[in-house]
């Protein structure tokens, strides 16, 4: 019974560092829920600036140690064994006139099993950018 109450007591805590997806067995969701930019842990707002040729390699089924080696660990602290990794992420992009910055959230999605399922984008500046700029990940 104190197993089960302290279990009661810790859960909440832990959840309450993701952003609140609601996960399918699968890896799945409809709704994916976005953290603040404003949360990015250790250097705030900052993200990084992904190699695209890392970036287009991450596929589906996928291990935690694959996507770290390829894109690097999480920049937001969504709980201890997280089912999604958040990143914010920096493309510099360029037309005839001048070089600009646009700024993506991109969220992995795990199994129950810890193998990467889903990938969902989140444009942020600018707000109707195409994440990856010209780039679809597959």
């Amino acid at each position: 019974m104190k197993k089960l109450l302290i279990l009661s007591l810790i859960t909440p805590i832990l959840s309450a560092c993701a952003t609140g997806t609601i996960i399918s067995k699968d890896g799945k969701t409809d709704q994916p829920k976005w953290h603040k930019v404003e949360d990015v842990i250790l250097n705030k707002n900052s993200g990084t600036f992904p190699n695209l040729q890392s970036l287009n390699q991450v596929r589906e089924g996928m291990t935690k140690d694959q996507l770290y080696a390829l894109i690097g660990r999480p920049q937001y602290e969504d709980g201890w064994r997280a089912r999604e990794w958040n990143y914010l992420f920096h493309f510099t992009t360029s037309d005839a006139t001048h070089e600009n910055i646009s700024t993506c959230q991109f969220k992995v999605l795990f199994d129950q099993e810890k193998i990467a399922r889903s990938f969902y984008w989140n444009p942020i500046q600018p707000k109707d950018g195409l994440c990856p700029p010209g780039r679809k990940l597959q």
